[in-house]
């Protein structure tokens, strides 16, 4: 029954630190796979190969003022983003050219522009999953689906597309038909449904875009007539790739008939359409999605996963190599843990409510492990590094021993302070750190009063790490401890010697 009672015990325990790190440790993984992409892009961008396929951004800015009305309207400033982004996106993918069709610079920036167009509220706009994007002259023959296509995008690392039908989609800005803001919709959709790095605003309000495209789908299902063309109905994510078209070619329309629906979609997307004079921010729509509600939980990490991991394994150590040579308690540093806890949640409460709110669980664990650890780490550190003139330089005795290590050379005790008038005097001498100690002096004194007369007081105890010879028995010991109280109250040990 005892084995069975362990058994239990410790898979428990073992249940517990897997939930409590699981979403951290998932976090530090996604953040591994973001940094060896940042670096895959980089190395790729300073290439000598780069830099030749590498345009001149006024040839850029030619073609995108030729071709796309959405850069036209756009400020010098965000043209310059726009450009910039371009040209990383191109970096950042192969573009691969199908059944005799040569792409050239101006063929990647178009195609480029479009995934820009669609991503231009994001921070992160590269599709990270999908690195080769196939162009096609004309309609192709996709095998896989046994028929021809204008595009079609795959889960994961590829994009088709029919050059005639993509620049058809810009020519005609009215139709509500786009090939290329329809495909990297799917691309922008699919990198974060199967990918690893995403953008973490988009992932936030994905679920808020679902739930009202889901009834909005199953309604149009039913309706003769609907706002948006035909091709939505043949699945959800064809509807969501139809809705972005007429997001950006008539957004008028589109607020007018779906106004949640299209707002819905402005805080998913991060920009408004009609706000052709502000660069297609938000502002003119902040009154319109301040009751959208964010799920961080959909993100692969967000900064408190980070804040908590850290606290978890970096903040704990941090503490014990600081309480080391300060006179607190575990059960004084478990209370400040907690009172830390506490304070960041009541400071916290409003801001994650209102932009992160992870769940009830997740922002208790944020605040125990995370900011409560850091927050107490902080505390203690203040409290070592500031000091006030308040000192205290006494004789304690060995009372228990706590814990020892494994070589046997150090322990935790407890130590409760010698009243004795006479030991007073000594200890109020040596409090000047230069006055060499006379343990022969000291040590008389001890032998001439026994345990009993040194007026030992128990209600004055304290509770620091002791190191020793190898020989040397702890026990009964009389030390010599030189102590200066800290900014918050802790004593901080300056001196400690065994008699």
């Amino acid at each position: 029954m005892e084995i069975i009672f362990y058994i239990f015990l410790y898979g428990f325990l073992a249940l517990i630190v897997f939930l409590t790190l699981y979403r951290p440790i998932r976090y530090l993984y996604y953040k591994c796979t973001d940094l060896i992409f940042w670096i895959r892009l980089k190395k790729q961008s300073n290439s000598v190969e780069g830099f030749r396929l590498k345009g001149d951004a006024k040839y850029y800015d030619e073609i995108l003022q030729d071709k796309i009305s959405y850069y036209r309207t756009l400020s010098n400033a965000s043209k310059t983003k726009f450009l910039n982004r371009i040209n990383r996106f191109i970096y950042s993918k192969k573009f691969i050219g199908k059944e005799g069709f040569e792409v050239d610079l101006e063929t990647q920036v178009l195609i480029s522009a479009a995934a820009i167009q669609l991503t231009f509220g994001l921070k992160n706009y590269f599709f990270s999953s999908f690195t080769k994007i196939y162009v096609y002259p004309d309609s192709f023959y996709y095998r896989p689906g046994g028929k021809y296509h204008k595009g079609n995008t795959a889960t994961q690392d590829f994009i088709n597309l029919s050059y005639k039908h993509f620049l058809e989609g810009y020519e005609n800005s009215q139709d509500k038909i786009n090939l290329g803001l329809h495909e990297m919709t799917h691309a922008l959709e699919f990198n974060y449904l199967f990918g690893s790095t995403y953008d973490h605003l988009f992932a936030d309000f994905y679920d808020s875009w679902t739930d009202l495209e889901e009834i909005e789908f199953d309604k149009m299902k039913l309706e003769k007539d609907h706002f948006l063309r035909k091709y939505a109905k043949a699945n959800i994510h064809e509807f969501f790739a139809v809705s972005v078209e007429h997001f950006f070619e008539d957004p008028a329309s589109f607020k007018d008939t779906a106004p949640e629906l299209y707002y819905r979609l402005c805080t998913l997307l991060n920009q408004d359409p009609l706000n052709t004079y502000g660069d297609f921010s938000l502002s003119r729509a902040s009154n319109k999605i301040y009751h959208i509600k964010r799920n961080v939980l959909n993100r692969s990490g967000h900064w408190s996963y980070s804040i908590m991991l850290s606290g978890i394994f970096l903040g704990i150590l941090a503490i014990f190599y600081l309480v080391d040579k300060i006179d607190i308690s575990t059960a004084k540093i478990i209370l400040l843990v907690l009172c830390s806890a506490v304070t960041g949640a009541i400071l916290q409460y409003t801001y994650f409510k209102k932009n992160y709110w992870p769940g009830v669980i997740h922002f208790i664990m944020y605040n125990l492990f995370g900011f409560g650890i850091w927050f107490t780490f902080l505390i203690l550190l203040g409290n070592r590094l500031i000091e006030t003139d308040i000192t205290d330089t006494s004789f304690y005795q060995v009372d228990r021993i706590y814990y020892n290590t494994i070589e046997g050379n150090s322990a935790d005790v407890r130590v409760c302070k010698i009243t004795h008038e006479a030991f007073q005097a000594i200890a109020l001498l040596y409090e000047d750190e230069t006055i060499e100690i006379d343990y022969q002096n000291i040590r008389l004194l001890l032998q001439v009063l026994p345990k009993d007369d040194r007026q030992i007081d128990f209600s004055d105890c304290i509770e620091p790490k002791v190191v020793f010879e190898l020989d040397q028995k702890i026990m009964g010991k009389t030390l010599l401890i030189s102590r200066t109280k800290g900014l918050f109250g802790f004593y901080v040990i300056k001196r400690l010697l065994i008699i």
